[in-house]
């Protein structure tokens, strides 16, 4: 009997093992791993994103593949991140964003365990704050 499993670990490419989200646009698998890289899996071969120290995510624990090609980042403690154009950058940092949902309307809703659910478009008032959102 052969197998056709297909095993990513740290012996062949991944940044960590530790595995906290995965998502696919279907061609391609990202897989968030708890030291905040963004590994993505592509015809067998892995690309390692390491964030910037100024936007280090942290703990992944949540992806979310958008309409728009982009890839909506949760995390433990570090807020919510976006990864488009090869870069992670921060949305909403230290608001832990830890389940994503688009809306057809293009409006971004996640929820966290110490602020409830959040909805967020292209700019929004957030903690007395105007955030803009890296969306286009």
């Amino acid at each position: 009997m052969t197998s056709n499993k297909e095993v990513w670990d740290e012996k062949n490419g991944l940044s960590y093992s530790r595995i906290g989200a995965l998502a696919t646009d279907g061609k391609k698998i990202f897989a968030g791993a708890f030291n905040g890289d963004l590994n993505i899996i592509s015809d067998g071969k892995v690309q390692v994103v390491h964030p910037s120290l100024e936007s280090d995510p942290g703990e992944i624990i949540s992806l979310f593949y958008a309409t728009d090609s982009s890839l909506w980042i949760g995390t433990v403690s570090n807020g919510l991140f976006r990864f488009v154009n090869g870069k992670i950058g921060p949305i909403i940092q230290k608001y832990m964003g830890n389940e994503e949902n688009e809306f057809t309307s293009g409006t971004v809703v996640f929820g966290n365990k110490s602020y409830g659910v959040i909805s967020m478009r292209r700019e929004m008032k957030f903690g007395g704050h105007t955030t803009k959102a890296i969306i286009d």
